[in-house]
C-alpha cells in the first residue's frame, strides 16, 4: 500500500515539474498524469533523443545543440524550432515527427498524412513547416549580426528527422531538405557540407543569441502553446 502512495506522489511530481519545464496549462498536467505512460515513453523513445544520440556521434559538442528554440515572427509572434545546431558550416534545423504508422506524403503538396491503428491523422508538410522556421531564424539574425554585409549569406540547411519505427511513403521531395531516420544518416549529410567564414566570424554572438532563445519567459511559451493549438483547431 505505501509504494502505490510513493508511487502516486512521484508521478505526480513528476507531472508537475514537466508542466513547469515546458510551460505547459494545467489542462496539459493533468494529460500527463492521465496517461503517464504514453507520455513519457513518446518523450523518452522519440526523434529528439535519437538525433541527439546522432549529433553526439557526430561530435557535436553539447553547448551548440539547442532545443525548443523560439524564434519571434510578426505580431508578437513566434515559432518554434524542435532542434537548431550552430555550426561552423550553417545553422542545422531540424524538425522532428514521432509518427510511428505509414506516412504518405508528397512534397508538393501542404498536407501529408499518417495512418495508425485503424485511423487517419494529417499534418503540415515539414518541408514546408521548417522552411518557415529558417526564415524566421534568418530574419532574426539579420537584424543582430553587426559587420554583416548585403553579399553575406547566412547558411542554413533544413532536416526532417522520422521515428525509426515509422513506416514511410515519400515523393518529390525537396533536394534542399534531409530526411533522417537511420542511424549514421546525420554523418554522412554533414560531411558533404563546406565551412563558412561568416559563421566563424559570427560564431560567439550566435551561440549567445541562440542560448536567449531557447530560454525564453514562461509567458512566451504558453502564448506559443495556445497559438498553436488554435491553428490546430482551424485545420480541424
Amino acid at each position: 500500500m505505501v509504494w502505490i502512495v510513493l508511487v502516486i506522489i512521484a508521478l505526480v511530481a513528476a507531472a508537475f515539474v514537466e508542466g513547469w519545464k515546458n510551460g505547459l496549462r494545467t489542462i496539459e498536467v493533468l494529460d500527463i498524469l492521465m496517461h503517464p505512460i504514453v507520455y513519457f515513453a513518446k518523450k523518452g523513445a522519440g526523434t529528439e533523443k535519437f538525433l541527439y544520440h546522432e549529433l553526439r556521434h557526430a561530435g557535436v559538442p553539447k553547448k551548440q545543440i539547442f532545443r525548443n528554440v523560439y524564434v519571434p515572427t510578426y505580431d508578437g509572434k513566434y515559432t518554434e524550432i524542435d532542434v537548431l545546431v550552430l555550426s561552423k558550416k550553417g545553422f542545422l534545423v531540424f524538425e522532428c515527427k514521432n509518427y510511428s504508422g505509414k506516412v504518405y506524403g508528397d512534397g508538393r503538396a501542404t498536407r501529408w498524412h499518417e495512418y495508425i491503428g485503424g485511423k487517419k491523422y494529417d499534418f503540415l508538410n515539414p518541408q514546408i513547416q521548417n522552411a518557415g522556421h529558417i526564415k524566421y531564424l534568418l530574419k532574426y539574425f539579420r537584424g543582430r549580426l553587426r559587420g554583416l554585409t548585403p553579399q553575406e549569406n547566412l547558411p542554413a540547411k533544413s532536416f526532417v528527422v522520422f521515428s525509426r519505427a515509422g513506416d514511410l511513403h515519400l515523393k518529390n521531395l525537396r533536394e534542399d531538405v534531409y530526411f533522417l531516420q537511420k542511424e549514421g544518416d546525420f554523418l554522412r549529410t554533414y560531411r558533404g557540407f563546406r565551412d563558412a567564414p561568416v559563421m566563424a566570424k559570427n560564431f560567439k554572438t550566435m551561440l549567445i543569441e541562440l542560448d536567449k532563445l531557447s530560454h525564453p519567459p514562461r509567458e512566451i511559451k504558453l502564448q506559443h502553446i495556445v497559438e498553436v493549438r488554435g491553428m490546430k483547431n482551424k485545420v480541424k
